[in-house]
């Protein structure tokens, strides 16, 4: 009976420690968002060198080339 009380108090206590965690590092998300000032990233170059006309439609129908 000592093992099983012994088992429930370390589930609970490993619990309560994962939990605070959680509320710890799940507060605000601020850290993921851009300050207002801040500008978004923008995408990266291609190069249009595409010998298939298929893919040259793409990336001009993506706006990846001109």
């Amino acid at each position: 009976m000592e093992k099983l009380v012994r088992g429930i108090a370390t589930a609970a206590a490993s619990l309560a420690v994962v939990g605070g965690a959680l509320l710890t590092a799940g507060g605000t998300a601020t850290a993921a968002t851009l300050p207002p000032a801040a500008s978004a990233p923008t995408r990266a170059g291609v190069v249009a060198e595409a010998h298939d006309p298929w893919i040259r439609g793409q990336l001009v129908a993506f706006g990846y080339v001109s």
